[in-house]
């Protein structure tokens, strides 16, 4: 019998749309696990690490002020898969940021989404030497400058495809198109959107295409080896783009069947319970260690521009408009 584990979660789906679809995988994936190091309970004194998944509250207060991570502190680590966060607890963020402040946080990682064991669809059977294009991008421009930069890109064999200029960006005719294009790609540009990371990423490794990685603050992911199974370039280095992947195109089979290979040896229906669990167990390892100076890094993300406009601005306009209209 393996470690036992506690999944628990607290959002309120009237509060937030889609806050506990971690949750209902995680504990489906828990099911299909073959690898047995960890078991699920029910009972948080038994629990030897309690898994929060989701928050529908800004800061996580749904799962700081409940009565089981107020008493079961001391193990409790969370799973979040937001794009903006400020990572106040330990625990997993698939969109956490490079540490702007020099100061490495251990018990805070980096992670991967959990959606993309969910679709099957990812599964493409055609064989990286019928692609047709050398690369492709399709999504969201409106997302991040640096998606918008990539339509500038020019090669006779690119696939590049701004989502945000249709009118059914969610339709199935897009849904069909990205799948078509991830069949016919050797590589697969995977830029920042909303936040640093991106869903597109490991679908591309599922597919067995290669991801080109477009994140400047993007952290891998503990696991893979990501250096046999990814190209990373930075922000900056966009124009160099066509070059480099022409220059790499040799290399494209084996980095697409490396990039298969890990994403089945970690995030795979029957693995990914346990990447998640090991990682966060790493994170309470980390969090038992880590000081006051660790804890004052993490708030200084309040810092950033975005959360100054949106937790800090946004809240006292909206409090002087309401006092104003009455």
């Amino acid at each position: 019998m393996g470690k036992k584990v506690l999944v628990a979660c607290q959002a309120d789906e009237s509060k937030g749309k889609y806050s506990r679809r971690d949750y209902v995988r995680i504990l489906n994936y828990a099911a299909q696990d073959k690898i047995r190091k960890y078991t699920i309970t029910n009972d948080p004194d038994d629990a030897e690490l309690i898994l929060f998944v989701g928050s529908s509250e800004v800061n996580f207060t749904d799962i700081r002020q409940s009565n089981i991570y107020l008493k079961y502190r001391h193990k409790s680590v969370l799973y979040f898969s937001g794009d903006k966060l400020v990572p106040l607890l330990p625990g997993l963020y698939p969109c956490l940021e490079a540490n702007r402040f020099g100061i490495k946080t251990l018990s805070r990682a980096s992670s991967y989404y959990l959606r993309v064991t969910d679709n099957t669809t990812l599964d493409i059977e055609q064989s990286i030497h019928d692609a047709k294009y050398l690369f492709s991008f399709m999504g969201n421009c409106a997302n991040h400058p640096i998606r918008k930069k990539l339509m500038g890109l020019s090669h006779q064999r690119a696939f590049l495809y701004d989502s945000s200029t249709t009118r059914y960006v969610h339709s199935d005719y897009d849904n069909a198109t990205y799948l078509e294009s991830l069949e016919q790609s050797e590589f697969v540009l995977c830029p920042r959107g909303i936040g640093v990371s991106s869903w597109r990423l490991f679908e591309t490794m599922r597919a067995g295409r290669v991801p080109v990685i477009i994140s400047d603050n993007w952290i891998e992911p503990a696991g893979p080896n990501w250096s046999t199974c990814s190209i990373r370039i930075k922000e900056s280095d966009i124009n160099s783009i066509v070059s480099l992947l022409e220059e790499h195109e040799d290399k494209a089979c084996q980095f697409a069947a490396n990039a298969r290979k890990e994403w089945e040896r970690y995030y795979s229906s029957e693995t990914v319970f346990n990447s998640i669990i090991t990682q966060a167990e790493n994170c309470l390892i980390a969090a038992r260690t880590e000081g006051l100076i660790h804890r004052l890094t993490i708030n200084l993300n309040y810092l950033k521009p975005f959360f100054i406009r949106h937790w800090v601005l946004s809240p006292i306009k909206a409090a002087l408009i309401r006092r104003f209209k009455n």
